[in-house]
């Protein structure tokens, strides 16, 4: 006569399959987690990129509402921004960017048209990323060189 000894199944997970789940479930942490730094990278880089964008459009907007009825051109000039793109006093502690703008004296021509306009200026800024603080020598410097054109339609006779 044969006996039958009930044969008991316990559900759940073995110790291998655990393992497994928690080393699946860890190489794809460390995955996301080496993604991170490159992320911050290029938060980083587009947070510099709209402060430049708002410096250009302020250092514009100045040289714009310059009084050119006199015929002189605005003096060259240097502005400082913070991290913002805000102006700040120069030295001041939240002094981030440097622009200088350079108003050339000469009217430059415009592709396909031969002629040039005396209202018609090409204005160069050159933004310093000063990215170690107000005068750190240790850390790198980013320049850029950025030139847009002004057109003074007030003083043109332009209705």
């Amino acid at each position: 006569m044969k006996r039958h000894f009930p044969v008991h199944r316990e559900s759940g997970f073995t110790l291998v399959e655990s393992l497994l789940a928690i080393g699946i479930a860890a190489v794809g942490l460390l995955a996301l987690i080496a993604l991170l730094p490159a992320g911050m990278g290029g938060l980083r880089e587009s947070h510099r990129e709209m402060a430049e964008a708002k410096i250009i459009r302020s250092v514009v907007a100045d040289y714009q509402m310059a009084d050119w009825n006199d015929g002189e051109l605005p003096p060259d000039r240097k502005f400082h921004f913070d991290e913002r793109g805000m102006e700040v006093v120069a030295g001041s502690f939240e002094h981030r960017f440097t622009a200088e703008a350079n108003l050339e004296a000469d009217s430059p021509t415009i592709a396909g048209d031969f002629s040039s306009n005396a209202y018609l200026k090409r204005l160069t800024i050159v933004i310093t990323d000063d990215i170690g603080g107000s005068g750190s020598v240790s850390q790198a410097r980013r320049v850029r060189r950025h030139q847009t054109m002004l057109a003074f339609f007030d003083q043109t006779g332009v209705p």
